[in-house]
């Protein structure tokens, strides 16, 4: 993950949780597993809308939009969102640890797509030979 989408991340989240006056809570409002679930949809969804121009219009909103599709996908609202956030910003060991794990099905995730489209040209090279061999 580059640096950009990181600080892009934060600057939304940052925002999301001054627009809400959140109170410190004693607990997580989401359990940690599916929060690491949800960071680590959140940074794949950026990481696809980097691949584009940065500077498209509407950029911002699209990605509130997929923020939301998230949200939606996980059963979990804004609100329980930002509070679990604030509270592991208050808490920066297990925040690190969060992201230790998100880092690591990162890396398992390109892997997979890595092999995938290995997969694909190796497949689409032999449908190539196997053609050229009949026509031979």
């Amino acid at each position: 993950m580059n640096c950009f989408s990181k600080y892009f991340f934060l600057m939304i989240v940052l925002l999301l949780c001054f627009a809400c006056n959140s109170k410190l809570a004693d607990k997580p409002a989401i359990d940690k597993e599916e929060f690491i679930q949800i960071l680590t949809d959140i940074h794949l969804a950026e990481a696809s809308m980097m691949n584009g121009n940065p500077f498209e219009k509407g950029r911002g909103l699209s990605m509130i939009m997929e923020y939301d599709k998230i949200f939606d996908k996980n059963k979990v609202s804004r609100e329980d969102f930002i509070q679990t956030f604030n509270y592991y910003k208050q808490h920066p060991k297990e925040m690190d640890e969060l992201y230790n794990d998100i880092s690591e099905r990162m890396t398992v995730k390109e892997a997979e797509v890595s092999s995938q489209e290995r997969q694909q040209v190796n497949k689409s090279n032999q449908t190539k030979n196997n053609t050229e061999d009949a026509n031979k």
